[in-house]
């Protein structure tokens, strides 16, 4: 995706189940990705970590906002799968 605001390509996680706040799945689902969001804000600054940019709302049942994702810069380097593979050969 691309942000007017930043002017940069971003990633957007989002929680499976989007704007059904009642589907206990899909609310579940919300509240993990709550939880890594802010587990991932304690850390901001820290090498390594990639930076929240801003989170993403659903207008939930009822005319409410609900937390549905965040959004970061996209990450360069490659697979995670293959800079962990460099790392672990060292």
């Amino acid at each position: 995706m691309h942000t007017s605001w930043a002017g940069q390509k971003v990633a957007v996680k989002v929680a499976e189940g989007g704007s059904r706040a009642r589907d206990p799945w899909a609310l579940y689902q919300r509240k993990a990705l709550a939880k890594e969001a802010a587990s991932l804000a304690a850390l901001q600054g820290i090498p390594g970590i990639v930076p929240i940019l801003g989170t993403v709302t659903v207008e939930a049942v009822g005319g409410g906002q609900a937390f549905a994702g965040f959004v970061m810069p996209i990450a360069e380097g490659g697979d995670v799968f293959d800079v962990m593979d460099s790392y672990l050969e060292r």
